[in-house]
């Protein structure tokens, strides 16, 4: 198909989605048409085929026909799911204005790609396993020097190592094994397929491994990239880069959590090869399983954070003794301090997973059912430092300060958010937090009572006593006569006075204007109606305005303490794997 012939010549949204998909070629473009996302030519014949969705086709100029394969927007995070376990990358674009502003300006709804979904930067927590850290690594080799670099945007996770001499492929090889990351940045893919596990996804951009020094003194705010103490690792510094620059191409808030960039020496911890680490069965059997391994005989975690993070710790034993003897001081003091131990163990069981939410809510994706699980973990927190501060074992008091977040914060949360929220819509904020907002709500009231007395008083007008109002999303408002009811002869008084026969050609003189015609039954609307349904929908989009900007606002004040809150997660984490 000539795709430029069809861009010059084929329908409006036709040149609107072209011009989209130009832009990210190499992804499948999930296009917006209300309540759908369709994908069009080779996108819709992958998406059928992985998905398992009917493929159809449709016009889109000159009698030209293109395949097509759609998914409802409801429901798209589980094809988007299983499409990026297989390896594809993902442009969602969206709707960003509603259909009646676009309507009203004449012409077509704005649409734009708002996020890029990759094996390696996805954030939805229905996509990610919540025991399980899902990593975006970035290599690259030189001679004898290899760049590792990894980070996991979910939670703000971000690592990088430069390796060195005649075992560094093999160094580098172990540690992406270990990681096991869902998807790997290569300058070029032949120089890296012997050492990367064959389940991550590759994605090949070498200028992504370009000068290093501006991406990361802008990230970080320093001066000179010495700072971050890489200064004698380049590649290192290149790897670091290209996932930041990788990031803020696909998921740009996320960047915004990758604060704090570790350099670290793999031989600091114990280096297990592949075959080492399949052999001993640290966290999953020769099966592909956790049941059976040695993480699974271990993990007593009670958060999603900890069972993350003792997979990590069980993946890279450390060396240094005095990192293990700090380690050890901690659980002796949870076995000498059992009545705290059990406190402990009381609040994490009842703490969300503070550290993906925070991930979220670094890239404003926070919905409001979530801003409650983070008040939770936030109220959590507050009580495991006062339970710490009660404990004898310096060991534990030295983690209360480390939990400490600011008073008011859940407090500002659940003052905002209604206790049981919807996903998002009319509702989510609490009445007395806008005066206009809680005026507009009392009018909603209003008018369900105005539908009702209508409702009476056009039973009383034309004598039909089983009329009713109604609604639905495509014909709005309407008021519903039986066929057999519109047919039934007037009584005599009535015919006299109004010159007609029946119940239908009296509705017709009273101003009634047919709507649809549906089994058994017409319905009708009135002009009255009308400017009540026109006055209704004006008034609902300006409350889900209201609520969109209020919670908005919200966002932005606990934004204020982000990395507050990625500090207390790790906390929390690791008082969890210490206690299990």
């Amino acid at each position: 198909m000539q795709l430029a012939f069809l861009e010059s010549e084929g329908s409006p949204i036709r040149r609107q989605y072209l011009a989209l998909k130009r832009q990210y070629p190499d992804a499948i473009l999930f296009f917006q048409l209300g309540d759908f996302y369709e994908t069009f030519e080779q996108d819709a014949r992958t998406v059928a085929e992985e998905c398992d969705v009917a493929l159809t086709s449709r016009e889109m100029g000159r009698g030209e026909r293109v395949p097509m394969a759609g998914v409802p927007v409801h429901a798209a995070e589980t094809y988007i799911g299983r499409l990026v376990e297989r390896g594809y990358h993902i442009a969602l674009c969206q709707q960003v204005e509603s259909s009646s502003v676009a309507t009203a300006k004449g012409s077509l709804v704005r649409r734009e790609v708002t996020r890029v979904i990759t094996p390696g930067t996805v954030v939805d927590a229905a996509l990610l396993q919540s025991t399980r850290a899902n990593y975006l690594a970035a290599l690259i080799t030189e001679g004898q020097r290899t760049g590792l670099a990894y980070a996991d945007i979910s939670t703000g996770e971000f690592a990088c190592a430069e390796l060195t001499g005649p075992s560094q492929r093999e160094l580098a090889r172990g540690e992406l094994w270990r990681i096991e990351a869902s998807e790997c940045l290569l300058v070029e893919e032949e120089s890296a397929r012997d050492i990367v596990p064959t389940s991550t996804s590759l994605t090949t951009d070498r200028s992504l491994f370009s000068d290093p020094s501006s991406t990361l003194r802008a990230q970080f705010g320093v001066a000179s990239i010495d700072a971050l103490g890489l200064g004698g690792a380049d590649l290192a510094a290149r790897a670091a880069a290209a996932i930041l620059r990788y990031v803020s191409r696909t998921q740009a808030p996320a960047g915004r959590l990758l604060d704090h960039l570790r350099l670290y020496d793999p031989l600091g911890h114990m280096v297990l090869d592949p075959i080492t680490r399949d052999h001993l069965e640290l966290v999953r059997t020769s099966r592909g399983r956790k049941e059976g391994s040695l993480l699974h005989a271990l993990d007593r975690t009670r958060t999603a954070m900890g069972a993350r993070l003792l997979a990590q710790w069980l993946g890279h034993p450390l060396l240094d003794r005095a990192a293990i003897e700090a380690r050890l001081d901690v659980v002796q003091a949870y076995l000498l301090e059992g009545a705290i131990a059990q406190g402990v163990a009381a609040q994490l069981a009842e703490t969300p997973d503070l550290e993906r939410l925070t991930g979220r809510l670094s890239q404003r994706l926070l919905m409001p059912r979530e801003a409650l699980a983070l008040a939770q973990a936030a109220e959590r927190a507050e009580i495991l430092g006062q339970t710490l501060r009660q404990a004898g074992e310096p060991a534990l008091t030295a983690y209360a300060d480390r939990l400490a977040l600011p008073a008011d914060l859940a407090a500002r949360i659940r003052d905002r958010v209604a206790d049981d929220p919807p996903f998002f819509g009319e509702g989510v904020i609490r009445p007395g937090q806008s005066a206009e907002l809680d005026e507009l709500r009392a009018g909603s009231t209003d008018g369900r009572q105005w539908l009702l007395d209508l409702e009476r008083r056009e039973r009383e007008r034309t004598g039909a006593k089983a009329l009713k109002v109604g609604y639905n999303r495509v014909f709005g408002y309407y008021l519903e006569i039986s066929a057999s009811a519109l047919a039934q002869p007037l009584d005599h008084y009535r015919r006299q006075e109004m010159g007609v026969e029946t119940l239908g050609q009296l509705l017709e003189q009273l101003g009634y204007q047919r709507r649809q015609t549906v089994a058994n039954a017409e319905r009708f609307v009135l002009t009255e109606l009308r400017e009540y349904e026109t006055r209704q929908d004006r008034s609902r989009a300006r409350m889900a305005d209201l609520e969109r900007h209020l919670f908005d606002e919200l966002i932005e004040e606990i934004l204020a303490h982000g990395p507050t809150l990625s500090r207390v997660a790790a906390t929390l984490a690791e008082l969890d794997v210490l206690l299990a």
